[in-house]
C-alpha cells in the first residue's frame, strides 16, 4: 500500500512512470485472468441443430426489423413472415410474407391447375389499396430467398433458407446459402454465451462470402464479418448481422414474435379479381401521390441489387466550407422505352453476326434536357451571393414490364444514363403514382423528403394551354412554390 502511495508523491518521474506502467500490467492481467472471461464458450454444431430445429419443427410467425446502412446513409424497414414447414401430404409446406401493403402467399403443391406437378408452388400476390387484380407465379420447388426474389422481389428473411432449405438442402450446418438475397454463403466458426451482458443469448459468430465476383478492372470484393444471436431456451433467432461487400453495407436484422395467425388465414382469395402478368401492375391507384405531403415510400435498387434511399443522395459527399451539402434532391424518373425483339440474336450480337445493333432501353429527350437545366440552375446556386445549396441530381429507371429481359434492359439502361443511375420494378408504385402514364417525370424533395413538387415528361397538352416553359416549371418546384393544381396533370388524375 505504501508503495502504490508513492508512486504519486515520489519527485523522481521515472520511478512514477514504472510503478504506474506495473500498476497498469496488474489491472490488465486481473481482467484477462483465466475464468474471468466475458464469453463462455458454446458448441457450434449443438447451437446451429437448435436453430434449425425450432424452424423446422413448427410454425414461425416474426416481424424482422431490417436496417441497412451504407457509408452516412441508412435504411429501416419491416416486414412479417409466417412459414409452416409442413407435415408430410396432408400439410404441404406454406409461406405468408406481409410487406407494408403487399400481402404474399404461397403453398406447395396447391396450384389449382392440375397439370401443375406436386413440387411447383404457387405464389400469390395482391396489393390492400387494389381490390381487383392479384399476380400469380409458379415456384419450382422450396421457396427460398432467391425464389422469392425473382419472383417478388428480394426480401432477406433467413427463416426461409433455415425452415424450407434451398436446392442444395437444410440450411442445418456450418455453411449457410443464401440466407438474405445479398449473402450467397454464410460459414460459422464459433459460439458462446454472455452470462453478464445477455443471459439466455447464444451468439454465433462467421464469416460473410463475398456478394458477388468483381467486375473485370475493379478490385476483388473481400469476406465481411457475421454474427447471430439465438435464444438459448427457444433456439430462434433475435438477431442477424451481416457486413455485405467487406463491409461497405452493414445490413442488421432484428426479429420479434408475431401474434399467432391460424394457418386457415394465411390464404389469398382471388375470386372476384383479375390477374395480372405483372407485379408492378399491383399498387396505389394513379396519381395518388400528387398530393402528398411527404415522398412516399418507393423500393428502389442500385446496379448491384441493393436497396438504394434518398437520404444517400445528401450525403455521397461530406459538405465543405466551399461545398454546401444539397437541399433539394430532384429524381427523374425515366420509364421504360425498350422493344424486346422477336429474335432472340439482337438481345446476344456476338451469336449472330448479322445482328442489328440494340435500340435504347431508357433513353428520352425530355428527361434529357431535364438534366441540362437542373446543370443551369446548380451554375446560377452556384454563383448566387450567398451562395445556394446545389440540387441533388438522381436518375431512377423504371422497368414497364419486368420479366426476363428485365435485367439486361437495366444493364443497358445503366449504360446509357451512367452506372449512379437507380431503378424500380413497378411504375405503379412509382412514376405512376406522380404522373399516370408518362414517359418520364421529375419530383423534388427536401432532405426531409417534404415534397416540393412534380413536372410530367414531355408536358401533357392543356386547355387553355400552358405558358410556362419547361425551365419556368422547374424553378417554381425547386423554389419550393406550388401552383393551385398540378402542373399539367391529366384531368381525372386527382379526382378521389
Amino acid at each position: 500500500m505504501n508503495n502504490f502511495c508513492l508512486c504519486f508523491v515520489s519527485p523522481d518521474p521515472s520511478r512514477f512512470r514504472r510503478n504506474l506502467f506495473g500498476l497498469v500490467l496488474l489491472v490488465v492481467g486481473m481482467l484477462s485472468s483465466p475464468g474471468r472471461a466475458a464469453l463462455d464458450p458454446v458448441d457450434l454444431d449443438v447451437a446451429l441443430l437448435a436453430l434449425h430445429d425450432a424452424y423446422t419443427s413448427g410454425q414461425t410467425q416474426e416481424t424482422i426489423e431490417v436496417t441497412v446502412r451504407r457509408g452516412l446513409s441508412s435504411w429501416r424497414e419491416s416486414f412479417t413472415i409466417r412459414i409452416d414447414p409442413g407435415s408430410g401430404s396432408k400439410r404441404p409446406p406454406a409461406c405468408r410474407v406481409e410487406l407494408d401493403q403487399l400481402a404474399v402467399y404461397w403453398a406447395r403443391g396447391q396450384a389449382p391447375d392440375s397439370s401443375i406437378p406436386l413440387a411447383v408452388g404457387r405464389l400469390l400476390a395482391v396489393h390492400e389499396r387494389d381490390a381487383e387484380l392479384f399476380y400469380a407465379k409458379p415456384v419450382d420447388g422450396m421457396l427460398g430467398v432467391m425464389k422469392l426474389a425473382e419472383a417478388l422481389l428480394p426480401v432477406p428473411a433467413p427463416q426461409l433458407a433455415i425452415a424450407l432449405g434451398d436446392e442444395a438442402g437444410a440450411n442445418a450446418g456450418r455453411t449457410m446459402r443464401w440466407l438474405t438475397p445479398y449473402s450467397p454463403s454464410v460459414t460459422w466458426t464459433d459460439a458462446a454465451k454472455e452470462p453478464r451482458r445477455a443471459p439466455g443469448d447464444i451468439v454465433i459468430s462467421g464469416i460473410c462470402d463475398p456478394h458477388s465476383s468483381p467486375a473485370p478492372g475493379e478490385p476483388a470484393i473481400g469476406v465481411g464479418k457475421a454474427s447471430m444471436t439465438i435464444d438459448e431456451e427457444s433456439g430462434r433467432l433475435k438477431r442477424l448481422f451481416l457486413e455485405i461487400d467487406g463491409g461497405a453495407i452493414e445490413l442488421e436484422l432484428r426479429v420479434r414474435t408475431e401474434k399467432h395467425l391460424d394457418r386457415a388465414e394465411w390464404g389469398i382469395a382471388t375470386v372476384g379479381r383479375r390477374e395480372v402478368p405483372s407485379l408492378a401492375q399491383l399498387g396505389p391507384r394513379k396519381g395518388d401521390a400528387t398530393a402528398a405531403v411527404s415522398f412516399p415510400d418507393i423500393v428502389m435498387q442500385d446496379a448491384k441489387g441493393r436497396v438504394w434511399v434518398t437520404a444517400e443522395a445528401f450525403s455521397t459527399e461530406p459538405p465543405a466550407a466551399d461545398r454546401p451539402a444539397p437541399a433539394l434532391l430532384a429524381l427523374l424518373f425515366v420509364r421504360e422505352s425498350f422493344s424486346a425483339p422477336s429474335s432472340g440474336s439482337v438481345l446476344d450480337p456476338a451469336k449472330d453476326s448479322t445482328a442489328r445493333a440494340e435500340p435504347p432501353a431508357f433513353e428520352n429527350a425530355h428527361a434529357r434536357q431535364t438534366i441540362e437545366l437542373i446543370n443551369t440552375l446548380n451554375q446560377e446556386r452556384e454563383n448566387a451571393r450567398p451562395r445556394q445549396p446545389p440540387i441533388a441530381l438522381q436518375v431512377v429507371l423504371v422497368v414497364d414490364q419486368p420479366d426476363d429481359q428485365s435485367r439486361h434492359k437495366i444493364e443497358r439502361g445503366m449504360r446509357e444514363w451512367g452506372s449512379t443511375a437507380v431503378w424500380c420494378s413497378s411504375p405503379s408504385a412509382s412514376i405512376d403514382r406522380f404522373a399516370p402514364d408518362a414517359r418520364a417525370a421529375v419530383v423534388v424533395i427536401k432532405r426531409d423528403r417534404t415534397l416540393c413538387g412534380m413536372v410530367p415528361l414531355p408536358l401533357p397538352p392543356r386547355d387553355p394551354p400552358l405558358t410556362d416553359t419547361l425551365a419556368d416549371l422547374l424553378r417554381r418546384v425547386v423554389a419550393c412554390v406550388k401552383p393551385d393544381t398540378p402542373p399539367a396533370l391529366p384531368a381525372d388524375a386527382s379526382k378521389p
